[in-house]
């Protein structure tokens, strides 16, 4: 019989753990065991020492779902590590760790200082436009170009990657990734055929 995970304050929990197992221990989340470090000794160990083995992505089911793991995010395994050296080195090509990119971000920081200084000291929600900040050097970096923070374009983006985060964060979503079979019967539950139907 397994241990309940308390929702709130993980991190203490996991540090608790830690104290009782060692910094590397193992734990069951639904269907799919999860090996956690603890420590910033473990951590380097497993990503200096033993970077190969560390280096591929969990497959998440939601993501797999929405996704069939393509793409540099969702993708998975053998597919995550092409994607990751294709996505860096099209970056290098992009001047990725050159001075142009640096003087894109330090320009993109002199605009979000603008920014935040247009408020006057009143109090306002900094999420959108740090987001708007960051997705303007990425655009900046791949299109030469950046957009008004106020753009609606540029709001619809951030919008939409927003609702897509919060969507995955759902209990729902939560209970998808813990038991993915089961919750895949559920979404599609039994379908009747079309003569059935009428």
């Amino acid at each position: 019989m397994g241990i309940p995970i308390p929702s709130s304050d993980m991190f203490r929990y996991r540090e608790s753990l830690s104290k009782k197992y060692g910094p590397i221990y193992t734990i069951q989340l639904g269907v799919q065991k999860v090996v956690v470090l603890c420590g910033y000794e473990a951590v380097k160990d497993a990503l200096v020492n033993h970077a190969e083995e560390f280096s591929g992505r969990p497959k998440v089911p939601i993501f797999q779902e929405i996704s069939k793991g393509h793409g540099v995010i969702f993708a998975h395994y053998e597919i995550w590590k092409v994607m990751r050296r294709f996505t860096l080195a099209t970056l290098r090509d992009f001047g990725m760790g050159k001075e142009a990119i640096e003087n894109k971000i330090s320009e993109e920081s002199e605009c979000l200082v603008k920014k935040i200084r247009s408020y006057k000291g009143k109090p306002f929600d900094n999420t959108k436009i740090i987001n708007a900040a960051v997705a303007n050097i990425i655009v900046s970096i791949l299109l030469s170009n950046r957009f008004d923070y106020e753009d609606p374009t540029l709001l619809k983006l951030l919008k939409i990657v927003n609702e897509s985060m919060q969507l995955i964060g759902t209990p729902m979503a939560m209970l998808y990734n813990a038991f993915p079979t089961v919750m895949s019967w559920f979404s599609h539950g039994p379908q009747k055929s079309d003569a059935e139907c009428g």
